[in-house]
Protein backbone atom coordinates (compact mmCIF):
# COMPACT_ATOMS: atom_id res chain seq x y z
CA UNK A 1 0.00 0.00 0.00
CA UNK A 2 1.23 3.52 -0.96
CA UNK A 3 0.44 6.25 1.53
CA UNK A 4 2.54 8.79 -0.56
CA UNK A 5 4.49 11.56 0.32
CA UNK A 6 2.36 13.38 2.72
CA UNK A 7 1.20 10.63 4.49
CA UNK A 8 4.28 9.44 4.74
CA UNK A 9 6.03 13.20 6.18
CA UNK A 10 2.86 12.93 8.71
CA UNK A 11 3.35 9.32 10.33
CA UNK A 12 7.56 10.65 10.81
CA UNK A 13 5.98 13.93 12.40
CA UNK A 14 3.69 11.89 14.95
CA UNK A 15 6.92 9.72 15.58
CA UNK A 16 8.75 12.08 16.13
CA UNK A 17 6.64 14.01 18.62
CA UNK A 18 6.12 10.35 20.41
CA UNK A 19 10.05 10.44 20.78
CA UNK A 20 9.84 13.83 21.70
CA UNK A 21 6.86 13.34 24.71
CA UNK A 22 8.77 10.44 25.88
CA UNK A 23 12.02 11.96 26.23
CA UNK A 24 10.63 14.89 27.89
CA UNK A 25 8.98 12.54 30.48
CA UNK A 26 11.83 10.43 30.65
CA UNK A 27 13.78 13.75 31.59
CA UNK A 28 11.21 15.24 34.09
CA UNK A 29 11.16 11.40 35.77
CA UNK A 30 14.83 11.26 36.01
CA UNK A 31 14.92 15.43 37.10
CA UNK A 32 12.33 14.65 39.74
CA UNK A 33 14.15 11.59 41.05
CA UNK A 34 17.41 13.31 40.99
CA UNK A 35 16.04 15.98 43.37
CA UNK A 36 14.49 13.24 45.75
CA UNK A 37 17.89 11.56 45.89
CA UNK A 38 19.80 15.25 46.70
CA UNK A 39 16.70 16.13 49.27
CA UNK A 40 17.45 12.43 51.35
CA UNK A 41 21.26 13.37 50.84
CA UNK A 42 21.15 16.39 52.62
CA UNK A 43 18.61 14.68 55.56
CA UNK A 44 21.02 11.94 56.23
CA UNK A 45 23.99 14.84 56.45
CA UNK A 46 21.57 16.82 58.48
CA UNK A 47 21.28 13.92 60.88
CA UNK A 48 24.94 12.89 60.85
CA UNK A 49 25.87 16.38 61.79
CA UNK A 50 23.52 16.61 64.66
CA UNK A 51 24.45 12.86 66.08
CA UNK A 52 28.24 14.05 65.68
CA UNK A 53 27.64 17.25 67.25
CA UNK A 54 25.85 15.09 70.58
CA UNK A 55 29.40 13.18 71.45
CA UNK A 56 31.48 14.60 74.29
CA UNK A 57 34.61 13.95 72.49
CA UNK A 58 35.94 16.04 69.41
CA UNK A 59 34.95 13.93 66.50
CA UNK A 60 37.01 15.30 62.74
CA UNK A 61 37.13 13.44 59.13
CA UNK A 62 39.21 13.48 56.78
CA UNK A 63 39.68 13.36 52.55
CA UNK A 64 41.08 10.07 52.62
CA UNK A 65 42.38 10.04 49.03
CA UNK A 66 43.89 13.24 49.28
CA UNK A 67 48.03 12.28 47.64
CA UNK A 68 49.81 13.86 50.08
CA UNK A 69 49.19 14.86 54.10
CA UNK A 70 49.12 18.49 53.47
CA UNK A 71 46.60 18.01 50.90
CA UNK A 72 44.05 16.26 53.48
CA UNK A 73 41.21 18.63 53.72
CA UNK A 74 38.69 18.66 56.44
CA UNK A 75 35.13 17.24 55.42
CA UNK A 76 33.53 17.03 58.56
CA UNK A 77 33.92 17.98 62.47
CA UNK A 78 31.55 19.05 65.60
CA UNK A 79 31.94 22.10 67.42
CA UNK A 80 33.86 20.69 70.15
CA UNK A 81 37.46 19.67 67.20
CA UNK A 82 37.15 23.61 65.74
CA UNK A 83 36.84 24.95 69.01
CA UNK A 84 39.86 23.21 70.48
CA UNK A 85 41.92 22.95 67.61
CA UNK A 86 41.71 26.08 65.63
CA UNK A 87 40.71 30.35 66.55
CA UNK A 88 36.82 28.94 64.94
CA UNK A 89 33.37 27.72 66.45
CA UNK A 90 32.21 26.12 63.71
CA UNK A 91 32.79 23.45 61.41
CA UNK A 92 31.56 25.77 58.46
CA UNK A 93 34.30 28.54 59.35
CA UNK A 94 36.85 25.52 58.80
CA UNK A 95 35.71 23.39 56.29
CA UNK A 96 38.36 22.25 53.59
CA UNK A 97 40.98 23.32 55.82
CA UNK A 98 44.06 21.41 55.61
CA UNK A 99 45.45 18.98 58.29
CA UNK A 100 48.42 20.54 58.77
CA UNK A 101 47.34 23.73 59.03
CA UNK A 102 44.58 22.15 61.65
CA UNK A 103 48.01 21.06 63.38
CA UNK A 104 49.71 24.09 63.60
CA UNK A 105 47.01 25.98 64.40
CA UNK A 106 46.94 23.56 67.53
CA UNK A 107 50.15 23.81 68.15
CA UNK A 108 49.75 27.92 68.12
CA UNK A 109 47.03 27.46 70.75
CA UNK A 110 49.16 25.83 72.95
CA UNK A 111 48.90 21.84 72.32
CA UNK A 112 51.90 20.19 74.04
CA UNK A 113 54.21 18.07 71.97
CA UNK A 114 55.85 15.36 72.95
CA UNK A 115 58.90 15.79 75.22
CA UNK A 116 61.36 14.17 72.32
CA UNK A 117 60.11 17.22 69.77
CA UNK A 118 60.51 19.41 72.56
CA UNK A 119 62.16 22.72 70.70
CA UNK A 120 61.49 21.68 67.34
CA UNK A 121 58.30 22.07 66.19
CA UNK A 122 58.95 21.76 62.60
CA UNK A 123 59.96 17.72 63.20
CA UNK A 124 56.53 17.45 65.13
CA UNK A 125 54.63 18.50 62.53
CA UNK A 126 56.76 16.79 60.32
CA UNK A 127 56.00 13.70 62.60
CA UNK A 128 52.47 14.29 63.29
CA UNK A 129 51.82 14.47 59.50
CA UNK A 130 53.32 11.38 59.27
CA UNK A 131 51.38 9.55 61.89
CA UNK A 132 48.00 11.03 59.61
CA UNK A 133 49.07 9.84 56.91
CA UNK A 134 49.99 6.26 58.36
CA UNK A 135 48.33 5.28 61.47
CA UNK A 136 50.18 2.90 63.21
CA UNK A 137 49.27 -0.22 65.92
CA UNK A 138 50.10 2.52 68.63
CA UNK A 139 47.06 4.91 69.01
CA UNK A 140 47.79 7.99 69.91
CA UNK A 141 45.11 10.99 71.24
CA UNK A 142 45.07 14.25 72.31
CA UNK A 143 44.52 15.34 75.83
CA UNK A 144 42.71 18.05 77.11
CA UNK A 145 43.77 19.73 80.22
CA UNK A 146 41.35 21.60 82.49
CA UNK A 147 41.01 24.48 80.71
CA UNK A 148 40.81 22.60 77.53
CA UNK A 149 44.05 23.42 75.93
CA UNK A 150 44.78 20.71 74.02
CA UNK A 151 48.47 18.50 74.63
CA UNK A 152 48.57 15.32 73.14
CA UNK A 153 49.43 12.11 75.12
CA UNK A 154 49.59 8.42 74.38
CA UNK A 155 46.64 6.65 75.65
CA UNK A 156 45.45 3.02 74.48
CA UNK A 157 42.57 2.94 72.55
CA UNK A 158 39.87 0.19 71.95
CA UNK A 159 39.84 -0.81 68.31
Amino acid sequence: MYLGAGAAGSILLVLLGWNVFQTTRIRHRTAKALTLALDEAAAARATLVDAIECLNESFCLYDADADADADARLLLCNRKYAQCFTDFERFEDIAGMRFEDVVRSSLAKGEMIEPAFEGNVEAWVKQRMQRHRHPGAEKFCILLDRINSPRLGKRALDN
